[in-house]
């Protein structure tokens, strides 16, 4: 079995009982996620300004790619956890956009998300600052769900191609 397979099993297994323990436990297995990842150079680190506000992103595949996934990590992880997990690599190899974010107070993110009406306003304005394309596809983890969501159901001139 790959080290990432392993890793993943035992990410998907562990069921710790305690917080403290839970983090400790969460952050172990990130760290066993991001040691079974091998690079492969396609995700570049990048950050854009929105109304004054930084946000943190990765992104792998081609800009003019027809088909862009916008990615919103959980409350336990970061934009480094889809890169980790080998999401970002995978979809660029098969010639699609990939772009996951680092929401507010995640990373070199800001911790606000100032007067961008809101988490789905946060997820239009980021979109526009990053130049994509009308049709986006949304993957969200737990917490990432409370920006997605939102958006989803109020995309304003995007529209939602998956969710």
């Amino acid at each position: 079995m790959s080290r990432f397979l392993l890793a993943l099993v035992a990410l998907v297994s562990a069921r710790p009982g305690r917080r403290a323990g839970a983090r400790a436990a969460n952050a172990d297995l990130e760290g066993a996620i991001r040691d079974a990842y091998v690079d492969k150079h396609q995700v570049h680190h990048g950050s854009v300004q929105v109304d004054g506000e930084a946000v943190e992103f990765l992104e792998a595949g081609p800009k003019g790619a027809a088909k862009t996934v916008l990615f919103c990590h959980g409350a336990a992880f970061s934009m480094t956890t889809w890169q980790h997990v080998g999401v970002l690599d995978a979809l660029a190899e098969r010639g699609m956009r990939a772009i996951a974010l680092n929401l507010p107070g995640y990373g070199a993110s800001s911790k606000t998300i100032g007067g961008w009406q809101g988490k789905a306003g946060f997820i239009r304005r980021v979109a526009e600052a990053l130049d994509l394309p009308s049709t986006i596809m949304i993957v969200a983890a737990s917490m990432g769900g409370s920006y997605a969501l939102p958006f989803v159901q109020d995309p304003g001139p995007y529209k939602i191609a998956g969710y």
